[in-house]
């Protein structure tokens, strides 16, 4: 957890602590920890690319992505899962499909975490069984600090993700349309190239599918009322940076719409909640 606490803190690394204040009977503070930093251990930029890998471990975007189980469609979770072999008495390692330690660490929003979470468990029979034991951790707290507003209802219509890409854009944009579900397109191309959320994804009706295209260039579309984790998944597939001020939903945003994207371009976006 300490470890990881660089990656919250543009590379400082920060000492954890259990508990906050002690209080006597009388009202006196007998003990109260505060922040504490152990030294700085990353540059800045060492964080942001750290992160930007571990959202590929869990969004699907990268080749090799290991936790796309702990997706939650609202939630920018980022992560990296780990495998480790047990020890033997007799030396060596135990050998076998289960004995393994299965571990994942978290941290949530993404672009600036606020929570890291770590869970561990050993010798499972069922790989999955983590899975929820994260997920409703994430939305748990993340409905306690009020770090999100909830999106999804149990009665929204679902819809399993598809696999967009190399299909032709026309086919991909009427069938989502026939079918009522939220699509952005970037670009004019005529092949999809890249999609968000990754394909088997479940989510509301309501929620945005996002398709990159095989265009030359890329111009800004209009992001107004996007949640943070939309904005951030459309920088993510446009690869350019994105800073936020505020929280809750866009609100306003620097580059106008219709602007061509270039290389170096960063997305500056205020965002305000709904009321």
């Amino acid at each position: 957890m300490q470890a990881f606490t660089t990656l919250g803190n543009e590379g400082t690394m920060v000492k954890p602590y259990l508990i906050s204040k002690i209080v006597d009977a009388d009202g006196n503070v007998v003990l109260e920890n505060k922040r504490t930093e152990v030294k700085k251990v990353f540059s800045k930029s060492t964080t942001d690319k750290m992160r930007k890998l571990m959202r590929g471990v869990v969004d699907g975007t990268s080749r090799i992505s290991t936790g796309t189980m702990y997706q939650i469609n609202g939630y920018d979770l980022i992560g990296k899962t780990g495998t480790a072999e047990i020890s033997s008495s007799r030396g060596g390692y135990l050998t076998g499909s289960t004995n393994y330690v299965k571990s994942f660490v978290g941290l949530f929003p993404g672009d600036d975490p606020e929570i890291i979470i770590y869970i561990a468990a050993s010798k499972m029979q069922y790989s999955n069984q983590m899975t929820p034991a994260v997920t409703n951790l994430v939305k748990n707290i993340a409905t306690y600090l009020n770090i999100y507003e909830q999106k999804t209802t149990k009665d929204s219509k679902t819809y399993e993700v598809a696999n967009y890409v190399n299909k032709n854009t026309e086919t991909v944009t009427k069938k989502l349309d026939s079918k009522k579900i939220s699509y952005s397109l970037i670009g004019d191309g005529n092949k999809i190239i890249k999609q968000y959320p990754s394909v088997g994804t479940v989510i509301n009706k309501n929620n945005r599918i996002l398709l990159l295209t095989n265009s030359n260039e890329y111009k800004m579309i209009d992001i107004s009322g996007w949640s943070r984790s939309d904005v951030v998944s459309l920088c993510n597939l446009m690869n350019i940076d994105v800073t936020f001020e505020g929280n809750g939903y866009v609100k306003s945003f620097n580059i106008k719409k219709g602007t061509v994207i270039k290389k170096n371009d960063v997305l500056e976006v205020k965002l305000q909640k709904k009321f």
